[in-house]
């Protein structure tokens, strides 16, 4: 059933983007707020998936969206099936960025622009776009549900049972860190 054009199935995530459009994404799809009423988004857009895990929008006006429940072949095991969705301002559909995903937690914009995203991919942190060979997967030892960046390069972290985490200057070799 839906009220006001949205699902009452369960809502994962909110996000106003660059334009000041608001989005929602759950087990239902995504759907987007447009003159006072909620039209679900599917495939006109680009937008294949029958769910979506987690919506963040970048400073640039980017909407990222972590899908659900729809396999997009971009890697061979069968549990990080999900990917990526990236609308940029003035596109007219989603783009996938081919990197195979699990149960996203969480998603971040770094200081240089970069977003990293959490999920169940080995208890990391990585980057999703800006990927250089300098930049690598953070090992977290525990299986984070959010990540933020500060403005002083610090990589904040926090999983259910292991509290809050922060890593100063998370680019430094020697990753040091604090609880």
């Amino acid at each position: 059933s839906q009220t006001d054009g949205v699902s009452t199935s369960g809502i994962l995530s909110i996000v106003e983007d660059g334009d000041g459009a608001i989005w929602a994404g759950g087990p239902y799809g995504l759907s987007k707020l447009e003159s006072g009423k909620w039209h679900n988004v599917g495939g006109g857009l680009g937008y294949p998936a029958p769910g979506a895990q987690v919506l963040f929008a970048d400073r640039r006006g980017n909407l990222w969206v972590a899908t659900d429940g729809f396999d997009f072949g971009f890697g061979k095991d069968p549990v990080l099936r999900n990917t990526i969705l990236v609308l940029t301002p003035r596109a007219k559909t989603f783009v996938a960025t081919q990197e195979s995903v699990g149960q996203v937690w969480a998603m971040a914009e770094a200081p240089d622009g970069n977003v990293w995203i959490t999920d169940t991919n080995g208890h990391t942190t990585r980057p999703i776009t800006g990927l250089r060979s300098s930049e690598r997967s953070i090992k977290l030892g525990a299986e984070p549900r959010f990540v933020l960046f500060d403005r002083d390069r610090s990589l904040w972290t926090g999983a259910d049972q292991n509290g809050l985490r922060r890593m100063a200057d998370f680019r430094q070799a020697d990753r040091k860190s604090t609880r």
